[in-house]
């Protein structure tokens, strides 16, 4: 499994290694 960002469904979420994902669909509108 792929670690870091990915689009999926037009929003952001975070893999880690240990396959915990979190949302961070803000993530565009805060840089």
């Amino acid at each position: 499994m792929q670690t870091g960002w990915i689009l999926w469904n037009s929003k952001w979420y975070y893999l880690n290694k240990d396959g915990t994902m979190k949302s961070c669909w803000h993530k565009e509108s805060n840089k």
